[in-house]
């Protein structure tokens, strides 16, 4: 098992991955951060709210997000079931794709995307454009 503290500053994204590898098990200490997995294709969207002394389990290797849609900062304490549960970041995989046949995929050229999607592995980035104005970021 490996745990960590995740920090996500106000309206930030912690972007969509899995750990082929492993559960992950996420508790929230402070603030309210929104949570979001699928387990599989054709399976329904669950979505959570996490506040203070809830938690949520993401199974292992499904895609999940967290946004804290607060403006104040959320601390959430994250085990893993595995010291090796790897990461796989889901936008910054895709795009490494070749560019032409993520185009077809989503039927249209969509170059232009690759160069927008943070470098930035499974760090949090700056949230939604809503929730920046909401909290004046």
């Amino acid at each position: 098992m490996s745990l960590a503290l995740i920090t996500l500053a106000p309206c930030g994204i912690l972007p969509a991955h899995i750990h082929p590898r492993a559960a992950n098990y996420v508790l929230s200490t402070k603030g309210s951060t929104r949570t979001y997995f699928y387990e599989e294709n054709g399976a329904k969207m669950i979505e959570n709210i996490l506040t203070p002394n809830t938690m949520t389990i993401f199974p292992q290797a499904v895609l999940h997000t967290m946004f804290n849609e607060g403006c104040t900062e959320a601390t959430l304490v994250s085990a893993l079931s595995s010291e090796d549960p790897g990461t796989l970041t889901f936008a910054n995989s895709l795009f490494e794709l070749p560019i032409d046949l993520v185009s077809t995929t989503f039927g249209g050229d969509i170059s232009s995307f690759r160069s927008r999607v943070p470098n930035l592995a499974s760090n949090a980035i700056a949230g939604t454009r809503d929730c920046l104005a909401r909290c004046r970021k």
